[in-house]
């Protein structure tokens, strides 16, 4: 992932389609390298969450004051600067008063008005951003709320919030300027079933840095809706950690990176980190829908055994790709594998 925190003079673009005073219209926009959408559609918090990661994004990750601005801007755009309340991907859900990003990104930057984080009513988890005493500020929200929100991609989006063509040379590589030296960025495809849930995270070969995406539908319906996810890698950000999570029976996960069989790839398996996964609730996991805290994986792999990733022949998530990664019953194991 491209660092967007660390350029202060950045080229900044919107695109919107109408304006109008009485309600938020769609608009994107970019900054430092990152791609942003502001869907108009009220929807709850968790809902906006998922389809912010079904459409290969996450719901927006605030890091800077200029940041924020922009973001601010985007609203204003929206709404030609009439009130909206906008979800951003900040909530405290798994601990009061201990706010996370929903990609994992450390919390160092808010922007709160001077009342809150309220918590009023003991159940305000989720947050928005919208315009109080004529700024925009931040405001906790009970995240059962209908409201806009904020998609975020880890690449530039164009006037209707698709991925611009030119980022990228033939190759699927393109070079950035980083630290006065050229880091090549490349880009891949994964696509996984599991039985029964499963997440997605990037990082280098010793630590994964980011969630990327969690699965939100139930088994066997994974299949009929297995998401393609996009990732942009860089050099030193080469591995694909993928979190596979069983309710109970013989558990496998299955799919593919870049079209090809991840069974085929030399791949490192972890010993069972449930218990080190907070909350860990089998019937969410059946269901599909268990959220992941990223602090947890980080704190699980540190003290995990990995051996050889098991190759399965039938099974489940095999119906998909023909073979898959066995794990035991009622556990949660990590995949460690390299990106081509």
């Amino acid at each position: 992932m491209i660092k967007k925190t660390r350029i202060l003079f950045a080229i900044v673009s919107f695109h919107s389609f109408a304006l109008y005073a009485d309600k938020p219209v769609y608009v994107s926009g970019n900054f430092n390298g990152h791609g942003y959408e502001l869907i108009p559609s009220p929807t709850p918090w968790h809902l906006a969450k998922r389809k912010a990661n079904d459409a290969g994004g996450y719901l927006v990750v605030v890091t800077s004051p200029e940041e924020n601005e922009f973001i601010a801007q985007l609203v204003r755009e929206a709404t030609s600067g009439e009130y909206c309340e906008t979800w951003i991907g900040l909530t405290d859900e798994k601990n009061e008063g201990e706010w996370k990003w929903v990609n994992g990104e450390k919390y160092t930057f808010n922007s709160w008005d001077k009342y809150n984080p309220s918590n009023s009513g003991e159940a305000e988890n989720a947050v928005q951003i919208l315009k109080t005493d004529g700024v925009f500020q931040w405001n906790d929200r009970a995240s059962d709320r209908r409201c806009a929100y904020i998609v975020e991609y880890d690449h530039e989006v164009d006037a209707k919030g698709k991925r611009r063509a030119e980022i990228y040379e033939p190759s699927g590589e393109r070079s950035v300027k980083k630290d006065k030296k050229y880091e090549v960025i490349k880009k891949h495809s994964v696509k996984i079933v599991c039985d029964n849930d499963y997440a997605i995270l990037t990082g280098n070969k010793n630590n994964p840095k980011k969630l990327i995406h969690q699965n939100n539908a139930q088994w066997p319906k994974q299949i009929s809706e297995a998401k393609e996810v996009y990732l942009n890698l860089e050099s030193e950000n080469d591995t694909i950690y993928i979190i596979a999570m069983g309710g109970g029976g013989c558990e496998d996960i299955g799919g593919f990176i870049d079209n090809k069989d991840i069974t085929l790839y030399n791949a490192l398996q972890s010993s069972d980190i449930s218990k080190q996964l907070a909350g860990y609730n089998l019937t969410e996991v059946e269901s599909g829908i268990f959220t992941l805290a990223f602090d947890d994986v980080t704190k699980a792999l540190k003290s995990t055994s990995w051996s050889p990733a098991v190759k399965r022949i039938g099974g489940c998530s095999s119906a998909y790709t023909g073979t898959a990664f066995g794990f035991p019953s009622e556990s949660a194991v990590c995949f460690k594998i390299i990106a081509p």
